[in-house]
């Protein structure tokens, strides 16, 4: 079974495992076009960099014994600890490469 590391925290950490592997997306080249009336074709302006994609995990969690609420506080902390910023993302399924 896989696993991921997310913000320096692996799912093993909260008991988790991956059900199946994530589906692979690759990120398109930033772009802007520009319609020129009058001009063949668009005017496209390379921006030299990628868009984000996404990635999506199918999870199931066998809790120890406590309290619900308390694990489930626990892991929605841990997703949500990036506040807004790029943490580093690993898994198992592509272990050369990191997000």
């Amino acid at each position: 079974m896989g696993k991921f590391i997310f913000n320096g925290k692996s799912t093993e950490d909260f008991g988790l495992v991956i059900q199946t592997p994530p589906i692979y997306t690759f990120p398109e080249r930033d772009v802007t076009s520009f319609h020129i009336p009058g001009r063949n074709g668009d005017l496209v302006i390379d921006n030299n960099c990628y868009k984000n994609v996404e990635r999506t995990y199918s999870i199931a969690k066998g809790f120890k014994i406590g309290n619900l609420y308390e694990n489930m506080q626990q892991l929605l902390e841990w997703l949500n600890s990036a506040k807004g910023k790029y943490v580093r993302l690993e898994d198992s399924y592509d272990d050369q490469v990191y997000r």
